[in-house]
């Protein structure tokens, strides 16, 4: 047998709601008082009874209807917050949030006429196909159109919005909610929101009903429509409104498909354009480093080429010196003629040591004359 943890409490019943990260239970369909409830971030069911909570503490908080006692809770399992509970009516509010797609409200907020074409699959496998033609105005549907065919036989139905809000009261819906939930199931709206369809059909009548998934094994019925067999001319003309439907869409489909293939296309050839140019920018980058490379290679070489004579020079200089007490006269002259070649900077540097090798001369002359016997 397998484990169950000991908060897991289940109250049974139909249409049950649970928590929608976690999937665990909350409350079910006999507990829920109201769906216009007002809660801390937007609109909220009102429950009796729900089970499975943890509660905080009771705090003083101004929420969208004024001034409240209030409490966060937060599903026992996942530790998710969920919204909050008024601490005074002891009644849990359980925010269900809103998994319409943008471009079903985008249609609802369109005024006019809007078709939609739609494949669904039954519970039983069965492929049916759903055209609706919705007139939509100030944000709500007042009234659909919709056929349903199964691949040979066509049915119709249209529904007024009289006929819409008695479906939305019977679902327990307001209004503009229950307009995004009709036209989400009919049009594929293309939000996380999962239906199942039932459909059942005699020779002239047909019943479409359509739920809306809650958790893997519950869900939340919506609405049943049923719908008149189309014979003869009508079931023609039914054929032929969704063949023109699909056969625009495809065109519409092909021509926005050519138009993203050719940007696509652009966007590929300015990418390998932009990639060419940081290639070429890169290269002459690297050429312009080596040519200044080399050329302070070469000026280094010189001028260390210049020190090592330099320091030749000066070397023979002094050896010179120290043999026979004066320079060479040859070398004097090689040295003032070297000099006289060289730049400012080697000529000062030949003067300074040309007046070393003048102080060093007077200094060996005074050396001299110190060692010579004074006479009486």
């Amino acid at each position: 047998m397998p484990y169950v943890p000991s908060y897991i409490t289940h109250l049974g019943g139909v249409r049950l709601f649970s928590c929608a990260n976690c999937d665990i239970f909350l409350t079910n369909r006999n507990e829920l008082v109201s769906t216009r409830f007002t809660g801390a971030t937007g609109r909220a069911f009102l429950f009796n009874r729900v089970v499975n909570l943890d509660h905080g503490e009771v705090q003083d908080r101004v929420m969208l209807t004024g001034r409240h006692m209030v409490r966060d809770v937060s599903c026992k399992k996942c530790k998710i917050k969920l919204v909050c509970c008024t601490g005074v009516e002891l009644r849990h509010v359980w925010q269900i949030a809103s998994s319409i797609a943008a471009t079903v409200l985008e249609l609802l907020e369109q005024d006019g006429n809007m078709k939609s074409f739609r494949a669904v699959e039954t519970d039983d496998g069965k492929a049916y196909f759903i055209f609706s033609d919705v007139e939509a105005e100030n944000s709500c549907i007042n009234s659909i159109s919709i056929i349903l065919s199964d691949g040979l036989r066509h049915f119709y139905s249209k529904l007024n919005q009289i006929g819409i809000q008695g479906m939305a009261e019977r679902s327990k819906l307001a209004y503009p909610q229950y307009c995004e939930q009709l036209l989400s199931a009919m049009t594929d709206g293309g939000g996380v929101a999962e239906y199942f369809y039932d459909v059942a059909c005699d020779d002239s009548v047909c019943s479409l009903t359509w739920k809306r998934t809650l958790t893997q094994t519950a869900s939340y019925h919506l609405g049943t429509v049923h719908l008149a067999s189309l014979t003869g001319t009508q079931q023609a003309e039914a054929a032929v409104d969704m063949l023109k439907f699909c056969s625009g869409e495809i065109a519409s489909l092909r021509n926005k498909l050519r138009r993203t293939e050719e940007a696509c296309r652009q966007m590929a050839s300015d990418r390998d354009g932009a990639l060419n140019d940081y290639q070429e920018a890169v290269e002459a980058k690297i050429r312009n480093e080596e040519e200044l490379f080399a050329k302070f290679a070469n000026i280094l070489n010189e001028k260390k080429k210049r020190i090592d004579e330099l320091e030749k020079m000066v070397r023979g200089n002094v050896e010179s010196m120290d043999s026979n007490g004066s320079p060479k006269s040859t070398g004097q002259q090689n040295f003032s003629s070297g000099s006289e070649r060289t730049s400012p900077t080697s000529a000062v540097v030949d003067r300074d040591v040309a007046l070393r090798a003048r102080r060093f001369k007077r200094g060996g002359q005074r050396r001299r004359a110190l060692k010579k016997p004074v006479l009486p």
